[in-house]
């Protein structure tokens, strides 16, 4: 058992615990950002801790019987100590095809509960705003989903994309995401 005060403040009886305790949280929304860039939303703020950040605890599954895999190559965040979204740069996905996005790691909360919710979200691949925004600017311009130019451009193009209506489009029924092992 740990010592008297050894825990984190309001996480157990008296300041100390022996086990972390679980929050019923998990992914609540996936946006596409572009062909490369994917934005994750958790229904709780989530430590900023190398795990999340690490590319290896995320995994992208072809869930469409035509399309080419995707795999994430770098897990972008806020500079906080907690945050309630990643960006996940991705090699492109095909349009039109299903994927099932998954955090594979140990994700704890901002007040360090292991998330035990849903983990996993199902994206379609689409072309979207910032990609058309991207097809126009001149070959100059950095469009490396770390640059500068390109967070402008995905600003731009997100906002047009809630009011332009292309996200979200047609009644599809979503293919169902594999269990996590």
């Amino acid at each position: 058992m740990a010592g008297w005060g050894s825990g984190a403040w309001g996480s157990c009886d008296w300041g100390s615990c022996d086990e972390i305790p679980t929050r019923e949280a998990g992914i609540t929304a996936v946006n596409l950002f572009g062909v490369d860039l994917i934005e994750v939303l958790f229904g709780v703020n989530v430590r900023n801790s190398e795990d999340l950040r690490d590319p290896t605890n995320w995994q992208i599954d072809l869930l469409s019987s035509a399309g080419k895999p995707v795999t994430v190559t770098a897990v972008q965040t806020d500079s906080g100590p907690s945050i309630d979204r990643v960006y996940l740069v991705v090699t492109p996905y095909s349009l039109g095809s299903f994927y099932c996005v998954s955090q594979i790691g140990t994700v704890l909360s901002s007040k360090n509960e292991i998330l035990v919710g849903t983990m996993q979200a199902i994206i379609k691949g689409r072309f979207t705003k910032a990609d058309s925004l991207s097809r126009t600017r001149p070959a100059m311009y950095d469009l490396r989903p770390t640059a500068n130019f390109r967070n402008v451009l995905n600003a731009i193009g997100r906002q047009d994309d809630l009011i332009g209506g292309s996200q979200n489009e047609g009644d599809e029924i979503l293919p169902v995401c594999p269990t996590i092992s």
